[in-house]
């Protein structure tokens, strides 16, 4: 998906922090049309429709991973300093987490003096475009069946009283 092109609303000053505002799936960059209005006096705000959807519609749907790169992409093309707060809703939650999980951080020298990194969940069954429901992870971008536990702590017990 690198060299793609989808299509971004931006809002608020070229030079200031930057934020980027994901859409759900289903959706496109409308949803997030009151929050624009109430940070674009502070923040640069840029709103992508996310492939497959909206604006973007041409830009084929390929994967999470696939999209993230783009969203990476847009980030580094035009936020100021190539840094931006990235907030996502259902779809755009997962962009973001493995935006997250999967680019380097530009936190500086103080970040990786501290050993800084970001705080991910784990993604959960989300399928965008009729793709099957259910806990995967993804190799090579493609579902290759339940998530690998990743916690051994033991199962809560909840006692009727």
């Amino acid at each position: 998906m690198a060299g793609m092109t989808i299509f971004v609303h931006e809002a608020g000053p070229h030079d200031a922090d930057a934020v980027v505002l994901l859409h759900a799936v289903g959706t496109t960059g409308w949803m997030w049309e009151r929050q624009v209005t109430a940070l674009k006096s502070d923040l640069r705000v840029l709103v992508p429709d996310l492939p497959g959807h909206g604006r973007s519609a041409a830009v084929a749907w390929e994967s999470i991973g696939g999209t993230a790169a783009l969203v990476a992409e847009l980030i580094a093309a035009r936020a100021p300093s190539g840094r931006a707060h990235v907030v996502g809703l259902s779809l755009g939650g997962y962009v973001a987490a493995t935006l997250a999980a999967t680019a380097p951080r530009r936190g500086g020298e103080r970040d990786r003096e501290r050993g800084e990194r970001a705080a991910v969940p784990q993604p959960g069954p989300v399928t965008p475009h009729g793709r099957p429901h259910g806990p995967c992870h993804e190799v090579g971008g493609r579902c290759c069946g339940p998530t690998p536990a990743r916690s051994t702590s033991p199962t809560p017990t909840w006692t009727a009283t």
